[in-house]
């Protein structure tokens, strides 16, 4: 439950909508869907683009001209990482990377973070997560960074806020299953993963 919040996007737009909601959604992407998803045996790839209609906040201005930020915006069209970005969609954003069975690495333009989750019960889990830049070189560039960490700092408690929700949900017993959306295909990918291994007793 907590790896499928950090999987799909179609929670951007309401529960970042204070934060990063803005950036990923518009009238281009509304649902903040990946452009490009790649199912393997257990695990997955997915990419997201920005909305090129975000007109970011004079900080975010700031960060995007001096270093490499989260908001990187038409800042991003000219750059290309190798191993992101494998349809070159001209708005690339970042990319997720499921590693089966607790870890996600995603990609962007001078950066990349991790998240790890630990299940210790059925209803806890441990979160560990670290973003990771490309060594600043002037002032500029590590205000630029930190204007991205305080950003995902923000982001990131935003979804615990929702996954502590639906954990408590889960575990009242109102509801005997949970329908995944089109949406949620990697969040269904996950499921079938664990549903198989569990059948195959690997």
């Amino acid at each position: 439950l907590f790896l499928d919040a950090f999987q799909e996007g179609y929670h951007v737009a309401t529960v970042h909508a204070g934060t990063i909601g803005n950036y990923f959604t518009g009238g281009r992407n509304p649902g903040c869907r990946p452009y490009h998803l790649e199912l393997y045996e257990r695990n997955r790839a997915m990419s997201f683009s920005f909305n090129p209609d975000f007109e970011p906040h004079p900080s975010e201005q700031f960060a995007v001209q001096v270093g490499e930020s989260l908001t990187q915006h038409k800042a991003a069209l000219s750059k290309k990482v190798p191993g992101t970005n494998p349809d070159n969609d001209p708005y690339y954003s970042f990319d997720i990377n499921a590693i089966f069975p607790n870890w996600l690495l995603d990609t962007s333009i001078g950066f990349f973070f991790i998240h790890e989750f630990w299940p210790i019960d059925a209803s806890t889990t441990r979160w560990d997560s670290a973003l990771y830049f490309v060594k600043p070189e002037t002032p500029s560039q590590l205000i630029s960074q930190e204007q991205s960490i305080a950003l995902l700092r923000d982001a990131f408690r935003e979804d615990i806020a929702t996954s502590e929700g639906s954990q408590a949900g889960i575990m009242s017993g109102s509801l005997q299953q949970i329908n995944f959306a089109d949406m949620e295909v990697p969040c269904r990918h996950q499921y079938e993963v664990v549903r198989r291994i569990i059948a195959e007793g690997l």
